[in-house]
């Protein structure tokens, strides 16, 4: 199939318009480096802080900055100092700084927030080590089983024995759930209103298939609590700064520091619709954090290979993971392909194979789910004469999740028979498409086949980091 055959029929991308920052936050919320030695090497991580009560006192989260050799702080003008931590609550994941000297900090004031406000919020941060503040949208996922807690989020995960043993945040810890996605360097980062009130501090984030599952810590809950602590404050680097931290190795204390993680993203050409490569896996790191029903998914496709096979495939099939940070939509590309943006797709073309792929914002699900629909049907009206690939597939079903209207369907296109998958999935107000084609795999050889299920699986780990 002519590239020009699908992208032509790839629907316009839309946005969401972020929320203007309050002029006054930029003088209240500052960058914070800290330097720590493991194994012989040097490491650097980011996060986010901010002053609170008095212009030398910065609040961030706990596990951003426990057990670090130096902590530095940076404010928007770029003039810096060290810090200290004086106070600490656990429960909360946070921690209090003193700096050695005044940067001209403007305290923020809190306030408290429904768990199931339908506000939007900005957070306000340094995310993935970037130089300059910036402000992007937050919502809360609503929560229908009472006011959640971490552990409604990481029970009998491996997260949750590791926040045991080391004690913070516990995983009775009330959070605010959210829908929108925050990144590495995050941590400790203000929640605010449109007024600079912070009703949270971003926290952290857990892996899931291919996408985070994001969460705060309630400002008026537990930012209160610092003045009168007394908690003895950790000395030991904390072991989930490790999954959600912008962490960058360098050769010497005081070196060059480089802008960690994001730093391959692609943009329409307006700049207003960006994916972000915003990590790497193999498939079976993906795979162990999969629901059941999604593992089922995957082993189908590899039903038919040997034991040895399969797993040879699991530990060798890596994947480049790309995110809308505005739908928080991710896609898994097969490792080390160019992704390119033309004629309104993110494209894939790898030898005989092409991928495009689509992250859409809608107002309503049922219209994220039209919208796919649409999409799949106005693809599949350019080859009426397509027919399922198999006889007994029934993935042309629709379900609220999920609608894969072309899925598996042999396709002619200038006299040659292709493999042909297109639909899409829809979760709240947005919506990803995709769209794949390439030779059958019947005709390829067993190097082509292997990139032929990397492509077919990603199709299945589709994943949105709003969980």
């Amino acid at each position: 199939m002519k590239r020009s055959a699908i992208l032509c029929a790839l629907l316009a991308l839309l946005s969401s318009a972020a929320l203007a920052v309050e002029q006054g936050i930029s003088k209240s919320v500052v960058k914070i480096t800290t330097t720590t030695t493991a194994d012989g090497k040097i490491y650097v991580e980011s996060a986010t802080g901010w002053a609170w009560q008095k212009p030398t006192t910065v609040i961030t989260a706990l596990h951003a900055v426990a057990g670090k050799t130096i902590i530095e702080v940076r404010n928007h003008q770029g003039n810096t100092t060290r810090a200290q931590i004086i106070k600490v609550v656990k429960k909360g994941d946070l921690a209090l700084l003193q700096l050695d000297k005044d940067l001209g900090l403007v305290p923020l004031k809190t306030g408290s927030a429904d768990h199931n406000s339908r506000e939007t919020f900005q957070v306000i941060g340094y995310p993935h080590n970037i130089p300059t503040m910036v402000a992007d949208e937050i919502k809360f996922s609503t929560s229908f089983s009472g006011r959640p807690t971490l552990n409604h989020l990481i029970k009998d995960t491996q997260l949750e024995t590791i926040l045991r043993n080391q004690g913070y945040p516990v995983p009775e810890t009330y959070i605010f759930r959210l829908s929108s996605t925050i990144q590495p360097g995050h941590s400790g980062a203000p929640i605010v209103r449109e007024n600079g009130v912070v009703i949270g501090v971003a926290d952290g984030g857990l892996k899931k298939g291919t996408a985070r599952i994001n969460w705060a810590i309630p400002a008026q809950q537990y930012v209160t609590q610092l003045s009168n602590s007394l908690e003895t404050i950790p000395r030991t680097n904390s072991r989930q700064s490790d999954l959600f931290s912008a962490k960058t190795y360098i050769s010497s204390v005081g070196a060059e520091i480089p802008v960690a993680a994001d730093t391959e993203s692609i943009s329409d050409p307006s700049g207003q619709i960006t994916v972000h490569k915003v990590w790497n896996a193999s498939l079976q790191d993906i795979y162990f954090t999969l629901e059941e029903d999604e593992q089922n998914d995957i082993l189908e496709i590899f039903e038919d290979l040997s034991e040895d096979e399969a797993v040879y495939l699991f530990a060798n099939l890596h994947y480049d993971i790309y995110e809308d940070y505005n739908t928080g939509v991710t896609f898994a590309v097969p490792e080390g392909a160019e992704v390119t943006y033309e004629n309104g797709a993110f494209v894939v073309s790898l030898g005989l194979f092409e991928y495009a792929f689509i992250p859409r914002n809608t107002n309503t699900f049922d219209e994220a789910m039209q919208l796919v629909q649409l999409f799949a049907g106005n693809m599949l009206t350019l080859y009426p004469d397509a027919q399922l690939y198999d006889e007994d597939d029934e993935d042309g079903d629709y379900n609220e999740q999920w609608y894969n209207l072309a899925k598996l369907r042999v396709i002619q296109e200038e006299g040659e028979l292709k493999f042909y998958a297109v639909g899409g999935e829809a979760l709240g107000e947005n919506a990803a498409l995709v769209a794949f084609v390439s030779p059958l795999p019947e005709v390829l050889s067993p190097e082509e086949l292997v990139r032929f299920l990397s492509f077919v699986v990603g199709l299945e780990i589709i994943s949105f980091a709003s969980y």
